[in-house]
This record gives C-alpha cells, sequence and structure tokens, in this order.
C-alpha cells in the first residue's frame, strides 16, 4: 500500500514541475473539478470517521489503563508480597508513563477538534454538488424547450400563441441556465483553490496530531523501557524462584550472563554452570539503574524510597486519593459530625484516625463515610482513612481537619438564661430576663492579647443586639 501511494505522490509531483516549467498555473477545467466533489466529500468523511475511532481507541487505552492500577492497588492490598521489589520498581514507573499518557490525550484538542473542519469540508462539497446538479437540470430544461420550440414551428396548425408561449419559456430557461453556468464555474474555481487548504485541514491535521501523539508517549515510555531492558542486564545478581521440576535450585543467587532465546536469560550459577532460566523464574536483587530510580523518584512522596519501603508505598505510588471532610472545622471539645470523601480509595471505609485516635463511624461507604469527630487540641490535625486493606489502600492529609476553640457563655448571675442557638450546638445565647445583669463568664479562656506594656490578659468583646426595648419601659 505505502509503495503504490508513493508512485502516485511521485506522478503528481512530476505534473506540478512540468506545469511550473511551462509557466502555466496547473487549474484543472471545471469538469473534471466537480468530478473531485464526490472523492473530496469521502476523504473527508473517511478522514472524520477515522479521527473518532483514534479518540475512543485512545479513550478505552487510558481507561483500561486507570483499572490496571485501581485493580492492582486492591490486589497489593490483599497480597503485599506477591511482587518483588524490581517488579515493583518497574510498576511504579508504568504508573507514572501511565498517567503522562492521560494528559496527552487530555491536551491534544486537535484529534478530537477535527470533526468541525471535515463537517465544513463536506458542507461546502454538498453545496457545490447541489449548485452542479441544478446546472445541469437548467441544461436539460433550455434543451426541452429548444426541441419543443423547434417541433412548434415545424409542425402545420400550431398557434402564433402557443409558439410564443414556449419562446418565452426557452429564453427563461436559457437565462437561468447561463446564470448557474457562471455562478457554477466561478465556484468550482474558488474551490480549486481550497482543494490543498481542505487536505491540510483535515487528512494532514488527522496524521499530524497522531504521529505527534505517539511520539509524545514514546518519550514518555523510555524510562520505563529502558527499566524492563536494563532489569536483566549482564552482571545483575538474581535469585531463583518458583521452579517446579528443579525446585531445589530456588534461592539460589545467579548471576545474569546475557539473554537467551524463547523468552529466557543464560544465568551462571555458584558452581560455575551456565544454565537457561526463564525470566518470570528470576528476582533480580541488584539496585535499579538511576534512570529508573529517577524516574520513580518523580512518582513516590519521598524519593528516598528503597526496598521494602517501595512496595508498601506503591498503592501510593499509584494513584493518590483525594481526601476531603466536610466540614473541614471542629471544636476541641469533640462530638461533632463530619462527612469523608475519599475520591479514587479501592473498598469501603472501615476505620477513620484523626490525630492518631480513632473515630466513632455512623456511617460507611465505598469512598465515603460520615464519623464522629475526637476532642484534640486546636490547630490542624492528621487524618487517615483505611479500608479493609489499608496498608496499601489509605488515603492521607496531613491537615485535612482543623480543630478550633470554642468560646462560650458559662456560669451567670441573676437575670440570665441561658440556650443553644438553633441548628448550632457550639455557640450559647446569653438572655437577659429581667432586671440588671449581674455577670456571665466565659468557659475558655482567650488568648493573651499584646499592648504597648506587654501581654496582658484584656479583652475586647463584639454583642449583637437581638432584641430591643425603649429605656422608659
Amino acid at each position: 500500500m505505502s509503495g503504490l501511494i508513493k508512485q502516485m505522490v511521485d506522478s503528481a509531483r512530476a505534473e506540478h514541475r512540468a506545469y511550473r516549467r511551462r509557466g502555466v498555473q496547473s487549474t484543472a477545467p471545471a469538469s473534471t473539478l466537480q468530478d473531485t466533489l464526490a472523492p473530496q466529500r469521502r476523504l473527508a468523511a473517511l478522514v472524520q470517521e477515522v479521527s473518532v475511532s483514534f479518540s475512543e481507541q485512545l479513550s478505552k487505552m487510558a481507561a483500561g489503563q486507570r483499572r490496571l492500577m485501581q485493580g492492582l492497588q486492591g490486589y497489593l492490598g490483599l497480597d503485599d508480597h506477591g511482587v518483588d521489589e524490581s517488579a515493583m520498581a518497574l510498576v511504579s514507573e508504568c504508573a507514572c508513563f501511565f498517567e503522562s499518557f492521560q494528559s496527552l490525550f487530555i491536551k491534544d484538542k486537535d484529534l478530537r477538534d477535527l470533526s468541525h473542519s471535515c463537517e465544513q469540508v463536506m458542507r461546502q462539497c454538498d453545496e457545490l454538488s447541489s449548485l452542479v446538479k441544478n446546472r445541469d437540470e437548467s441544461y436539460r430544461e433550455w434543451q426541452h424547450y429548444e426541441e419543443k420550440v423547434a417541433g412548434l414551428l415545424g409542425t402545420r396548425g400550431s398557434s402564433a400563441d402557443h409558439i410564443a408561449r414556449n419562446r418565452d419559456k426557452l429564453a427563461h430557461a436559457k437565462e437561468r441556465a447561463t446564470l448557474l453556468q457562471r455562478q457554477a464555474e466561478a465556484e468550482l474555481r474558488a474551490y480549486d483553490t481550497r482543494r490543498v487548504t481542505h487536505c491540510r485541514a483535515t487528512l494532514l491535521t488527522l496524521l499530524k496530531s497522531y504521529v505527534r501523539f505517539f511520539a509524545q508517549a514514546g518519550a514518555a515510555a523510555k524510562l520505563p523501557s529502558e527499566g524492563f531492558e536494563q532489569e536483566f542486564r549482564s552482571g545483575v545478581t538474581a535469585e531463583v524462584v518458583g521452579l517446579q521440576k528443579s525446585a531445589e535450585l530456588n534461592g539460589t543467587l545467579v548471576t545474569v550472563v546475557k539473554e537467551d532465546q524463547d523468552g529466557r536469560m543464560l544465568v551462571l550459577f555458584p558452581e560455575g554452570v551456565e544454565r537457561s532460566v526463564r525470566c518470570e523464574n528470576l528476582c533480580p536483587l541488584d539496585a535499579r539503574p538511576a534512570a529508573a530510580a529517577q524516574a520513580s523518584s518523580h512518582t513516590t512522596s519521598n524519593p528516598g524510597l528503597t526496598g521494602a519501603d517501595t512496595k508498601q508505598d506503591a498503592a501510593a505510588t499509584v494513584e493518590a486519593p483525594a481526601l476531603q471532610l466536610r466540614p473541614p472545622r471542629a471544636p476541641c471539645s469533640g462530638g461533632s459530625e463530619a462527612e469523608i470523601l475519599a475520591e479514587g480509595l479501592v473498598g469501603c471505609i472501615e476505620e477513620v484516625l484523626v490525630g492518631g485516635v480513632a473515630c466513632e463511624l455512623l456511617e460507611t461507604g465505598q469512598g465515603r463515610a460520615r464519623v464522629r469527630v475526637p476532642a484534640a487540641a486546636c490547630g490542624p490535625a492528621r487524618v487517615e482513612v483505611r479500608t479493609a486493606a489499608w496498608r496499601q489502600c489509605l488515603a492521607v492529609d496531613e491537615s485535612a481537619l482543623e480543630y478550633f476553640s470554642v468560646v462560650s457563655f458559662g456560669p451567670c448571675g441573676r437575670n440570665v438564661e441561658l440556650s443553644a442557638r438553633e441548628g448550632d450546638s457550639t455557640q450559647v445565647l446569653a438572655t437577659r430576663s429581667s432586671g440588671l445583669v449581674d455577670a456571665v463568664t466565659l468557659t475558655s479562656e482567650l488568648p493573651r492579647l499584646p499592648t504597648e506594656k506587654g501581654e496582658c490578659t484584656k479583652y475586647y468583646f463584639e454583642f449583637d443586639v437581638l432584641e430591643g426595648s425603649d429605656k422608659r419601659k
């Protein structure tokens, strides 16, 4: 197919060069141009169909990548020893590549906006085809009245009025046909100048977007690809695992010599014997290459994680769930309720810790829970949300909840009644019942305010007068 397209392109180039040598513009006649309308429209429709197909396929790939990483997160929560350290490092690098792939797909607007350009080309082709069709019909009408008038003139007994009416119709048909011919000729010439533009706006834009996307995706896949290539590089120490027929060799440390055939590696055993072992039966123990380690450091919250730490924090590398509390503030005395949303967390929430203290679970579900907040000191508090397999399936935010001190009215003197504000149990109303108010105390100590002479305990209060009456009454 590529050879045939190359021959056609070379032929078109030779034709254009011949026109340029003769100093003639390569303008096709109108009859030839109108024959290109249908192929031009079919090409635009095909480009539109293929661009939609490409977008759908890339979207499915991105969705499959997300499902794979979420499934891996759930698997690691149930069996964190089923993946060795080297494999976990490669998984982390692939997770980073998947994130890059999805961001590239989201940013690539050309591939998704191409449909509009294709629709414009198809609409122009349809309008031109309709104009050419009307022109041809007008020519047939002109020919019809010419033949009819000629027949009337050659027939004895034709009335003069009949002949005159058909001559008028002939004149109108000729005038309309001439007008449509000029209009079609002008539109086809204008279309001829736009044909190259149409090709660039549809076909070339599709190919450019497609190639550019995979070029950028290939660049993002370079680090994980190098990681896979260098995992069993020559000289790497590996442990033999999972052999069935030669189970006595499991646990033996060997040195990789070179790649063999059929998915095997030639390895050197301690006694000096070289054997061919499948890659899945070898667990590399050496540190990963510097490039791979650098890629992993960008996907974890702690770039210093290695060894067992990398495995334990693999779930956070794969996808860090977003944690949100509603409301984000709570009184230090505790007892208030809060809704927790942990988008992306796998499994139902089974435990919530605020400042290291377990909360009372009132409601729980997939990625959400309603809890009763415990008492704590004022300031931001660490919130940790755990599912059944909490070692990998957890969400943490160091300051998702902020505690505040509730200042309310406490013991009071005569003529004062205390009541809770409707809808807010943390605020208390002090109401004067009758007579003069003796005193009202506050339950919590307010912060010490600095003055010109130093710090001292002086406070400024603001009161909302909810109800008043005339002093004389």
